[in-house]
């Protein structure tokens, strides 16, 4: 569940840093060493990630960061009945979600632009 007020100080703050608290409740902080896995209906649990193979060159870690990213937005796709919303405000992380969202399902994407006349 969301800590409300938390969003609600970061939306009206901007980038303020609260290094006791994170936009989720129960949780405020996760230790080094552990990953948090957060899953519908259940309480947040921290997974031990010390385990996990590091790589060695950047470009090992970047493909398999890509294919973790995709199985991960795909799999929400899927659990969603294939249709899910979006925002896509344009930038390139949320255009990267929605194109590997779009190769497994429907998506409806709410777009904005800002026109500067010059």
């Amino acid at each position: 569940m969301p800590d409300l007020p938390m969003l609600a100080a970061r939306l009206t703050a901007g980038e303020y840093h609260w290094p006791h608290r994170t936009p989720h409740e129960q949780i405020r902080m996760v230790p080094g060493g552990f990953g948090l896995l957060r899953a519908p209906g259940a309480p947040p649990q921290l997974v031990d990630v010390t385990g996990v193979e590091p790589v060695d060159e950047l470009h090992e870690g970047a493909v398999r960061f890509g294919q973790a990213l995709t199985e991960a937005v795909q799999h929400r796709v899927r659990a969603a009945d294939g249709v899910v919303g979006a925002d896509l405000p344009g930038g390139l992380d949320s255009s990267t979600a929605v194109v590997l969202a779009a190769d497994a399902g429907t998506v409806h994407a709410v777009t904005y632009m800002a026109l500067v006349l010059v």
